[in-house]
């Protein structure tokens, strides 16, 4: 790039009445981590010349008065790149623009909404002039259609390590439809299956199977081990940032005392606008999901996600959650003890039949480089375990500095921590857990 246009910035440096030559040749040129040196080299330069600038202001003309140009109207709506049934349903979706004058953000937000759809590997826009107006066009770039992606999780405070294979597959029965394969392989395997249809009218229908084998050692109850299998069909309806799933699953579940099987109708609801789901700076996310368990158990859980940002470098992270079960069976039981809640119980998890916590965090960037961003954390969480009458069993707690890296390949983080017992632990985390479906609670 540089190459090509060097011709017409010496054009353009003949041409100028003065030119400001910033000390930056010592800094790479594809680097991300020397923003402020940057900027305090090119406020030295304007410093240094400032004279010369009053002089060029001095003898340049007055503006003139600037008039409000109206923003076009939108003509017609255009999607290229994608399948005739995608593009279809596109271009019906925004054809509520037509008529309306120009909004950029509008615009971006209809991208955004449109990349995270299974079909679109990514996307962007132009505006094409036309009689009268301009036409929108969304320029869309169909995802591939076959995937494998490779993921994985280990800590010396969880006793579960992980390593995920996740294949797709697209467009195989109908165009527009998806298959997603999730095989776990650890001491705890598992299968999951996931099919979607094409999504029509912010619709989609899914049949679900999983399969898994869990064995957890809890810190109240023993040990438990067991089998589950689970099967159903469900469909999501968005509305905006609110996504609205509900279904009928059954599970069959081996667990070497007794075997049994259960069917009911499940729902969840979804809202979130978090900018970034491995490191989101602001914005928020609440999930609720209930299963009636043949229609005479309810499991049930509740989770939140808070980030505000405090000023250009830190932030304020603010997460809970809430679970109902059952403990007298391990399966629907409520767990306390993971890399969500508290950490220093992830090798001994609590089990009661309800289970809440709280956490709230202090991140502060310390570095920013090409390979990512490390920040320093400070944190803590407390959390309950209850019987059936909701009353208090345990109340762990835990405080604890970090260092992290979220969001990046084999990213992770280094931590101290201090418990409710009064232990020091010395942790690490590399990679991230599963951040999957739950097809029921």
């Amino acid at each position: 790039i540089t190459i090509m246009t060097r011709k017409n910035i010496e054009e353009d440096l003949a041409e100028a009445a003065l030119v400001l030559r910033p000390a930056v040749g010592d800094f790479p040129t594809l680097g991300t981590g020397n923003e402020k040196e940057i900027v305090r080299a090119g406020r030295k330069a304007a410093e240094d010349a400032l004279q010369g600038i009053r002089t060029v202001a001095s003898s340049a003309p007055l503006p003139g008065e600037r008039r409000r140009v109206p923003a076009p109207l939108v003509k017609g709506v255009r999607v290229e790149g994608v399948p005739p049934v995608t593009k279809s349903f596109l271009e019906r979706t925004y054809a509520s623009w037509i008529g309306e004058p120009v909004d950029p953000a509008v615009i971006l937000d209809a991208c955004v909404i449109i990349g995270e759809r299974d079909d679109v590997g990514a996307v962007g826009y132009q505006l094409d002039p036309v009689p009268g107006g301009v036409e929108v066009v969304l320029l869309a770039q169909e995802a591939a259609p076959y995937s494998v992606l490779i993921d994985g999780y280990t800590s010396n405070l969880d006793s579960h390590r992980w390593l995920y294979l996740t294949g797709l597959g697209r467009n195989l029965f109908r165009e527009g439809d998806l298959l997603r394969a999730d095989l776990f392989l650890s001491d705890n395997l598992g299968l999951e299956a996931r099919y979607f249809s094409p999504v029509s009218g912010y619709r989609r229908q899914e049949i679900a199977f999983s399969v898994r084998h869990w064995e957890t050692e809890t810190r109240n109850a023993g040990s438990f081990e067991w089998d589950r299998y689970t099967l159903g069909i469900s469909r999501t309806q968005w509305w905006g940032l609110l996504e609205m799933e509900w279904g009928i699953f059954g599970e069959y579940v081996q667990s070497g005392v007794a075997d049994e099987h259960n069917w009911g109708p499940q729902m969840t609801f979804r809202y979130g606008d978090l900018d970034d789901l491995a490191d989101p700076t602001r914005g928020s996310s609440i999930v609720a999901s209930i299963w009636w368990a043949d229609c005479s158990e309810f499991l049930w859980s509740l989770d939140f996600t808070w980030v505000k940002p405090l000023r250009e470098d830190m932030r304020l992270l603010v997460a809970g959650g809430v679970t109902g079960g059952n403990s007298g069976n391990p399966v629907h039981g409520a767990y306390l003890g993971s890399p969500d809640d508290l950490r220093s119980l992830g090798g001994s998890p609590l089990y009661g039949d309800y289970a809440a916590w709280f956490r709230v965090a202090v991140r502060r960037l310390l570095w920013k480089g090409g390979f990512g961003s490390l920040y320093g954390d400070f944190f803590a969480a407390k959390g309950a375990i209850f019987n059936d009458s909701w009353t208090e069993q345990e109340s762990p707690w835990e405080i604890g500095v970090a260092l992290s890296m979220p969001g990046q390949f084999l990213g992770g983080s280094v931590m101290v921590l201090y418990d409710d017992r009064g232990h020091w632990t010395f942790g690490f985390e590399l990679g991230g857990p599963y951040q999957g479906h739950k097809l029921i609670p």
